[in-house]
């Protein structure tokens, strides 16, 4: 439905400006998902940096995991917001190339750390830098694809920077195995340095050429903005708290099944690669460019498969629909969570892991579109904020940081991480599906209230009452 315009959409859209030719936009849109590649290349990396990390500063995995999680999170959820609101009424363009500048100085920043606080420190500016793309990069979309194509263009988008990561992996770990060996990295003017801090300059360093491509982008003119009701309640946050109060069945299952598995993902990918080279002796190159294409293929997969199956049951006319992929993908992923550190054979492990990461995908996928199916247009943006920000600190913020923990203080041993990354993922796997199932009922409910509401012309007054 996101793609489709009603009557009195388009009378008020008539005098609004064209939108730019539809080969500029792929262009934009072209940019948008090189610098986001530059993003993802810039977050993922520490994944594959942990053990010379670890060495150079003699850290536990716990104190990695702060690197890793919450010192990006915690800035990156706490931003978000604040940038929300300036891409809504500043130059989205200039935005964007502040925070790819910050974000990159930030990643080189980190090469020339000389101790654990100033890698912190780094990865903090990092998150800050990053925390102003995905508002703008979609904001931007919507002003340069009329709403018709709308929905391809922002599905185009998640596409690429799910297989901007699973690139970044396959880059990533190239260029480690291209220097990790060496004793020492020069870089004329600048100096000596170990190959993991080289790495983290070599990696920021393109940043700042990527950025020299939004000077070929124009700041589209906003369109959609002339609607008196959506400007009245701009800021009217009383009314989205009071919409959520009088749902609240609905958004504390939507919502905890939703951070439940953000936090999933996050205590389990980013010691993938280290799991592989302790327990297999795998070097982080092989487990890069294996990790990268699997997730490649699954992105595409997950993603799409995802779209369709919600479509498909939407459109039989099951208010729940929206939701049903993510409670049976909870169902499908535990006995592969379980399976794929513990079967001792390195090729069935990361089958068991593809099919872990193709399930949490499908269930990711989901995401957006179970949220903006139950709440009035106008609490859109409130609503995904909200749940972003609240998913990156839980989710991102600790995900990591309960492997470690895990492994430092309950087994007090580097080779039980296998046993970590079941612990830790599993029993909250069982509350996103044990949340799914609950919210089905109250999910349809609050979707059949709210498309009856708007069919009889009492969506404005939503949250008012």
């Amino acid at each position: 439905m996101s793609g489709v315009i009603s009557d009195s959409d388009q009378t008020e859209l008539r005098d609004e400006p064209p939108f730019p030719p539809l080969a500029y936009a792929i262009f934009v849109i072209a940019v948008l998902m090189v610098i986001t590649f530059q993003a993802q290349l810039d977050r993922q990396l520490p994944a594959l940096l942990v053990e010379p990390i670890r060495n150079a500063f003699e850290i536990s995995d716990t104190q990695i995991s702060f690197f890793q999680g919450a010192a990006f999170a915690v800035f990156y959820a706490v931003m978000g917001p604040v940038f929300g609101v300036l891409v809504d009424h500043s130059n989205r363009r200039n935005l964007i190339l502040i925070g790819l500048i910050v974000w990159s100085a930030m990643t080189m920043a980190s090469g020339f750390a000389q101790n654990y606080w100033q890698l912190l420190i780094s990865r903090m500016g990092v998150g800050i830098g990053e925390a102003v793309l995905a508002p703008a990069a979609y904001s931007l979309i919507a002003d340069y694809v009329a709403p018709r194509m709308r929905a391809r263009a922002l599905n185009v988008y998640m596409i690429a920077v799910a297989v901007g990561s699973g690139s970044s992996l396959l880059i990533g770990g190239f260029v480690v195995g291209a220097i990790a060996n060496a004793p020492t990295i020069g870089i004329p003017l600048v100096g000596n340095f170990a190959p993991w801090q080289a790495i983290f300059l070599l990696v920021g360093a393109p940043g700042f050429l990527t950025a020299l491509l939004l000077f070929f982008v124009k700041e589209p003119a906003r369109h959609e903005v002339k609607s008196e009701g959506a400007k009245r309640h701009l800021f009217d946050y009383s009314a989205f708290l009071k919409y959520l109060s009088d749902h609240k069945q609905t958004f504390a299952c939507l919502m905890t099944a939703q951070i439940a598995v953000q936090f999933v993902g996050n205590a389990l990918y980013p010691w993938i690669p280290t799991f592989f080279s302790r327990e297999y002796g795998l070097d982080i190159p092989t487990v890069g460019l294996i990790l990268g294409l699997i997730f490649i293929g699954t992105a595409v997969m997950g993603f799409t498969f995802s779209g369709f199956i919600s479509d498909y049951w939407a459109a039989r006319g099951d208010n729940s629909a929206r939701l049903r992929p993510l409670l049976y993908a909870e169902m499908a992923i535990i006995p592969f969570l379980i399976a794929w550190p513990l079967v001792g054979n390195e090729i069935l492990s990361f089958f068991c892991l593809g099919m872990v990461m193709l399930i949490h995908i499908i269930a990711i996928g989901t995401l957006p579109t179970t949220l903006q199916e139950i709440v009035p247009n106008r609490m859109r943006g409130q609503s995904v904020t909200l749940t972003m920000m609240i998913a990156t600190l839980l989710g991102y913020g600790l995900g990591p940081t309960a492997t470690a923990l895990i492994t430092d203080w309950v087994f007090g041993d580097d080779a039980a991480l296998k046993y970590s990354l079941v612990l830790a993922t599993v029993p909250v796997s069982l509350i996103a599906l044990g949340c799914a199932w609950l919210g089905m009922k109250p999910y349809g409910e609050t979707r059949r209230e709210l498309m009856t509401r708007e069919l009889s012309g009492n969506s404005g007054r939503i949250g008012d009452d």
